[in-house]
């Protein structure tokens, strides 16, 4: 991940330009960090998968699905502003073609991805626990909360199965697949 003039934070295989503009997603968390990591695991495992990216922030993780193999991404979030800034951000990375955005809540949207991934804080990743599996096709990424926290992360999500986890400077990311395709 590089921002537009500084490097930041990278997969091992991927850059990803942003600008300055206010949304949560620069790479510099590590929050966003393990989702990254995570992200890279499962985009191998689910080859040309689609992405969900709930409360996209800057886009930077519906971006990087892209550039990690991902067909095509929806990245959404409640705030107008992150919208526009993610926009921008897929028109800078070349990828605006495979990415949509929309504003709006969990709830307004219909189908399935083949991976969803939501780095949000932990009491939002509960709140939206059993909606996210309306709309999980084959995985979900969590990140967003502490180590201490993640075993009440995943108590919220008690129709997944855990495949993965990763921890970086005190922050966890977990990779669960729906019960029945395990």
């Amino acid at each position: 991940v590089t921002a537009a003039s500084e490097p930041t934070a990278s997969a091992s295989r991927l850059i990803v330009r942003l600008q300055p503009g206010g949304a949560f997603g620069s790479g510099h968390h590590p929050s966003t960090r393990v989702a990254m990591m995570l992200l890279e695991r499962a985009l191998d495992a689910y080859q040309d998968a689609t992405v969900l990216d709930c409360g996209c922030g800057s886009g930077l993780l519906a971006i990087a699905a892209i550039g990690l193999g991902a067909s095509r991404t929806l990245g959404f979030d409640i705030d107008a502003h992150a919208i526009d800034l993610a926009r921008r951000h897929a028109e800078l990375n070349s990828v605006a073609d495979r990415c949509q955005w929309r504003t709006g809540q969990l709830g307004d949207l219909q189908g399935r991805w083949d991976l969803l991934v939501a780095n949000l804080p932990p009491g939002i990743l509960c709140k939206l626990g059993d909606g996210f599996q309306d709309h999980v096709g084959k995985g979900l990424i969590v990140a967003g909360f502490e180590d201490r926290t993640a075993a009440k992360i995943e108590a919220a999500l008690p129709w997944a199965s855990v495949v993965d986890r990763v921890h970086v400077d005190g922050w966890s990311a977990t990779w669960l697949e729906p019960r029945t395709l395990r």
